[in-house]
C-alpha cells in the first residue's frame, strides 16, 4: 500500500472514530455530505506543513490595479500563497473551486451574470427557483439597503 493510501485509510478511520453519532458514508471518494476526500486531504496537508506559517486558506477576487478599485480587470488572490510568497493554492483544483464559489457568490449578490467573458457582456442573474422562493435576490433589489 502506498503512503497516500495509508494516509487516506488513516484519515477515514479518524473521521469514523471521532464522529460516532454522525456516521459518514464513504462512496466514490466522497465523504457525505458532499466533502470530496482529496480536497479535505489537501487542506489538511496545508495545516500540517510546518514550512507554511500562515495557515489561513482563503481566496479573493481583487482589482488588478489597487489604485483603481472600480476597474473591471480583476486578479485572483490566494492565501496562504500571498503571505508565504509561493504557489500553494494557485493552479490547483482546490484553488479553482474557491474561485468558482467566490465568482458565483458575487454574481448572486450583484444580480448580474457575465454572459460573454471576452466582451464582458452582462445579463440578469437567474436565481434557482428554490432560492428565489426563499426571497433571495440581488442587493440592489431590496427596497431598504440600510439593513446590510
Amino acid at each position: 500500500m502506498s503512503k497516500n493510501n495509508d494516509e487516506y485509510s488513516l484519515l477515514i478511520r479518524k473521521v469514523n472514530e471521532n464522529d460516532k453519532e454522525r456516521t459518514k458514508r464513504i462512496s466514490n471518494g466522497i465523504l457525505s455530505p458532499g466533502v470530496i476526500i482529496e480536497d479535505l486531504i489537501f487542506a489538511l496537508q496545508i495545516f500540517s506543513d510546518d514550512s507554511i506559517k500562515n495557515k489561513a486558506i482563503s481566496f479573493s477576487l481583487d482589482p488588478s490595479d489597487q489604485s483603481n478599485p472600480e476597474s473591471i480587470l480583476m486578479k485572483k488572490v490566494y492565501w496562504p500563497d500571498l503571505s508565504e510568497k509561493k504557489m500553494i493554492l494557485e493552479g490547483t483544483k482546490f484553488g479553482e473551486i474557491m474561485f468558482d464559489a467566490d465568482y458565483l457568490m458575487k454574481e448572486m449578490s450583484l444580480g448580474i451574470k457575465t454572459k460573454n467573458k471576452k466582451t464582458l457582456e452582462r445579463i440578469p442573474f437567474d436565481y434557482p427557483e428554490e432560492l428565489a422562493k426563499k426571497g433571495l435576490k440581488a442587493h440592489h433589489e431590496f427596497a431598504d439597503n440600510t439593513n446590510f
